[in-house]
């Protein structure tokens, strides 16, 4: 039961915010190597809304640059933050933890601020870490900038929605924060904060000339996939920029950068068909000679005019959530049939653009024989890359809603590498078996090599490949030797 109380204060006022990304493995003393590295858009986001409102911001991604523990302190000595946040997803929930204790023992007068995936689900857990001050559950930047206001103003945060914290042992929580009405009253993204690394895609044939930014353009998710919370957190209203913003995003990547290789982190990014086809419009007025790649769903994909238009502006590649090649499995995970799958994978492959497809064993009713099923629907859709994971019932999922009474395993350290659950239909160990499987299968095909070498352009993109592969294997081999767990 939460309970109201006095909160958390500041001694002097909060003029400077540090966020911070966290390393894999720093609770073990180590740090483990990024495969590839996406910027964190979502700092950009809290960056904006913040110095809007005259407060100084700092991102260090220190996930990306592997960064080890005394670097990332000795960068906040530099900058000497107010407020030092972090953004935490299940799987590394103990490495941010780790991280928030070892900040606040160093610098005891920083406020230490939480959000994320796991802090939308779990902030009563977060909250059990005594170096955390505030969480703050679903979108962050307006409850992060009128928490700041109202503790420079020493008023009562009691008024601020979405916010979470602990006050004499009691967990006190405030009214959730709706979901931001507007998202075009968000200012231009300091994407400067993040020039500093040159970040390598997983989307493009990459080179060393070549420049990678991501950003995002939208929130919301009307699809109810039953392993994704986005829909329950976001909403499943699709808020998004105008064709006009995303263009001069760019546009502005581009010409003060030097950018030319930009992928969208929207959930969906194609759901809004006709946003889309404007902005490749204007892309083509402009004459940007721009590389770009997003995230859709096959259902707001079935669009040839759209697709031809995309790939004539730039779009190299669509990552599409497939999920299973079993008709059952589908239809009971909401998802579209496997000839609609077809048709649209199709349709992307002939307008010219790669295509990615995810797929899920150890969804609801997979059985052995059906997972076998969506392993032979990949192979023979072969789409340009594939990936395959075992179902994860994350917190704020209809997953964990189904699985929660089967669970084997509540360490999240797991999470990634071994199935933590049991249903009747198969053992645990099977889902493991038959991820490596998969993997082996799919990219050990003599076609499948040969295709794949005629599409890189240069030895550091086949040294991606390489390390990304062997990413995988490594990974593979360390959970086995136990070296997920401490020494």
């Amino acid at each position: 039961m939460l309970t109201r109380g006095m909160p958390v204060t500041t001694r002097k006022p909060i003029e400077k915010v540090h966020f911070i990304t966290t390393p894999h493995g720093l609770e073990f003393g180590r740090v483990d190597a990024a495969i590839y590295s996406t910027p964190p858009a979502a700092f950009l986001w809290l960056s904006a809304h913040l110095e809007s409102k005259g407060i100084e911001c700092r991102i260090q991604d220190a996930y990306t640059k592997m960064l080890d523990l005394e670097t990332i302190l000795k960068d906040i000595e530099d900058f000497q933050p107010d407020v030092v946040g972090l953004s935490v997803f299940t799987i590394v929930w103990y490495d941010n933890a780790y991280l928030a204790a070892k900040i606040k023992e160093r610098f005891p007068e920083v406020l230490l601020v939480m959000g994320g995936y796991h802090v939308n689900h779990s902030y009563e857990e977060v909250l059990q870490c005594e170096a955390v001050d505030y969480c703050l559950p679903l979108e962050g930047e307006t409850s992060l900038a009128e928490l700041i206001e109202c503790l420079n103003a020493g008023d009562d945060p009691q008024k601020v929605k979405g916010l979470a914290w602990r006050e004499n042992g009691n967990l006190v929580a405030t009214e959730p924060r709706p979901p931001l009405h507007d998202i075009m009253t968000l200012p231009r993204f300091p994407y400067h904060k993040l020039m500093d690394h040159r970040y390598v895609p997983w989307c493009f044939s990459h080179s060393p000339k070549d420049r990678f930014m991501a950003t995002i353009t939208s929130r919301g998710c009307p699809n109810q996939c039953v392993f994704c919370d986005i829909g329950r957190t976001e909403g499943r209203r699709f808020r998004h920029f105008t064709a006009q913003r995303v263009a001069d995003e760019m546009e502005y990547l581009h010409t003060e950068f030097g950018v030319n290789q930009i992928e969208f982190l929207d959930a969906l990014f194609t759901t809004n068909n006709k946003r889309v086809i404007e902005l490749c419009g204007i892309l083509k007025e402009r004459g940007l000679e721009l590389e770009w790649a997003c995230a859709s769903a096959i259902r707001f994909t079935d669009n040839q005019e759209m697709l031809d238009a995309m790939a004539e502006t730039g779009c190299k590649k669509i990552f599409y959530g497939v999920e299973s090649g079993n008709p059952a499995i589908l239809k009971r995970v909401k998802k579209l049939t496997t000839d609609q799958v077809r048709k649209v994978i199709g349709m992307t492959k002939k307008a010219g653009i790669l295509s990615h497809a995810a797929y899920i064993f150890g969804l609801p009713g997979d059985t052995p024989d059906t997972m076998e099923d969506t392993l032979a629907f990949a192979k023979s859709l072969n789409t340009d890359t594939a990936s395959f994971s075992m179902a994860i019932p994350f917190k704020g999922t209809e997953l964990y809603d189904l699985y929660k009474d089967k669970l084997i395993s509540t360490d999240y350290r797991e999470y990634q590498r071994s199935a933590v659950f049991k249903v009747d239909e198969y053992e645990p160990e099977y889902l493991e078996k038959m991820l490596i499987k998969a993997h082996k299968q799919y990219y050990l095909r003599i076609r499948y090599i040969l295709s794949r070498l005629g599409k890189i352009k240069s030895w550091h993109d086949l040294w991606i490949h390489v390390r990304i592969g062997l990413g995988f294997l490594l990974g593979k081999i360390r959970y086995k030797m136990g070296s997920h767990k401490e020494d």
